[in-house]
């Protein structure tokens, strides 16, 4: 049965359009936990005419996986089997498949740590003609620890070679958060979303929780034993991670605003030489840290960002307060949390707006057209910045858009800052620029975007541009 379930269209898409063309698919499906794979395989299946097997791997030695996967057969399928051996069941899914068929092998990686031989003979299987992929069998091989994914299909893995189409999950981007808390005012959904981020399972928490945002959070993760306590450590040890303090210690250097090599040195301790190694690990391993260059700027001057945001969260509030909260004293956390929140939502206001350009990539904002092939941020050493700016090689167009979520309206100082800010920058091109502001502008200010063909975005403006993408 699939429970509640928001967005997911390119992936469903897709998946959908490998089962409807021909031929044998062999798809990989992979992310980190509780980022919503099992739930997109089981809506995809439900929404599939054709015959299917969805098969969890428990770890179990192979007689008792064999066991359940013919219980399975008999409860989905309704036919009874006996399997022996791998081969058995291969032989009969390849007469299933004379017609499209859907084998989904959930936790796959499993087979590894049980040492079971499953992986090596549907190698086998698979190329033996005529072979399972001369059928129309469409194999769905989905797996939550990334690095024992890599094994698999790498190239010393038993199934290199074989997988023909990937999809790597990633958390829910805004537009599709959004659907999660239709009934919300946007600046709450904002709030919502820098706190629990777009990981299906904490989005889930926070829907099922009543109460405000700062309700959730206390009763979610600022608890003793909360259902979210201790995610950040589960994540650690879904990948068997080695010298798990060092990881720890460099997500809560980032997320506490020490974002560039020699800040997080500094902070952490770790010579500077060793840094790279874990960094790289937790962007390609945990996908949970992003590195960016300055748009048009040098590499050397690259930032870290912990690029979820239940993490950046986890690791900015809950993770320095973890010996409070576990006796009891839950008041200071709150209090700083409280205290912290709209500002820590400045960041992922960025994100949004940063999601809403690319959303309307080929369309109108505000009366401003939108197409670039690059976009991201841009700062120098001394300290300047401008939020995102998105440029397009062949017009020669460069899009500049600055972010302010604040209480206070945009006012006329914080375009002149802006202007001096892009004098700096110093891109040739034609200039566009956008106001998102989540309180408003001046009068002054809209009399000016009127004048000059400014695009002013409101919290309310962005709201209706979401609905109607």
């Amino acid at each position: 049965m699939v429970g509640q379930f928001w967005g997911r269209e390119k992936e469903l898409s897709l998946m959908k359009s490998l089962y409807n063309g021909p031929g044998s698919v062999f798809l990989r499906i992979y992310g980190r936990r509780r980022i919503g794979k099992t739930q997109l395989v089981q809506r995809f299946l439900s929404e599939i005419q054709g015959k299917s097997l969805y098969y969890y791997v428990d770890l179990a030695e192979d007689a008792v996986l064999l066991k359940t996967m013919a219980d399975a057969i008999f409860q989905q399928l309704n036919e009874k089997v006996v399997l022996r051996t791998w081969d058995d069941l291969f032989a009969y899914i390849a007469e299933l498949a004379r017609e499209r068929f859907v084998l989904a092998i959930d936790e796959a990686p499993r087979f590894l740590d049980s040492r079971s031989i499953f992986l090596t003979r549907l190698q086998l299987a698979w190329d033996t003609i005529p072979g399972l992929k001369n059928t129309k069998l469409m194999i769905l091989i989905i797996g939550s620890s990334i690095g024992m994914m890599e094994k698999i299909i790498g190239r010393n893995g038993p199934l290199y070679g074989r997988v023909t189409h990937t999809i790597k999950l990633k958390p829910l981007d805004y537009y599709e958060f959004r659907q999660a808390f239709p009934e919300l005012q946007e600046h709450d959904r904002i709030l919502h979303y820098a706190a629990f981020g777009g990981t299906p399972h904490y989005v889930l928490a926070a829907r099922n929780e009543r109460g405000t945002v700062m309700d959730k959070i206390e009763k979610l993760m600022v608890t003793p034993q909360a259902a979210l306590s201790y995610e950040a450590e589960q994540l650690f040890v879904a990948e068997s991670i080695r010298e798990p303090a060092r990881y720890v210690s460099i997500l809560r250097a980032i997320a506490s605003g020490k974002v560039e090599l020699n800040e997080i040195q500094a902070e952490t301790g770790i010579q500077k030489e060793q840094l790279p190694v874990y960094l790289k690990r937790l962007d390609k391993l945990l996908d949970i840290v992003r590195s960016a260059d300055p748009i048009g700027g040098k590499k050397k001057n690259a930032r870290y960002t912990v690029s979820d945001n239940f993490f950046n969260f986890w690791f900015r509030f809950i993770f320095p307060n973890r010996s409070s909260i576990e006796i009891g004293n839950t008041r200071d956390a709150l209090e700083k949390i409280g205290s912290q929140l709209k500002m820590h939502a400045g960041g992922t206001f960025e994100q949004i707006a940063s999601e809403l350009l690319t959303l309307y990539q080929n369309r109108d904002i505000d009366g401003t057209h939108i197409l670039f092939d690059r976009i991201g941020k841009w700062w120098n050493r001394k300290g300047d910045e401008i939020d995102i700016v998105a440029t397009h090689f062949k017009t020669g167009t460069v899009y500049i858009a600055d972010v302010l979520y604040s209480m206070e309206e945009y006012k006329p100082v914080d375009l002149e800052i802006l202007q001096m800010r892009i004098k700096l920058l110093g891109f040739p091109g034609v200039y566009r620029l956008i106001l998102i502001s989540r309180s408003g502008f001046s009068e002054q200010v809209v009399a000016e975007a009127q004048r000059t063909g400014i695009a002013l975005v409101d919290l309310k403006k962005l709201s209706e541009l979401f609905d109607a993408a």
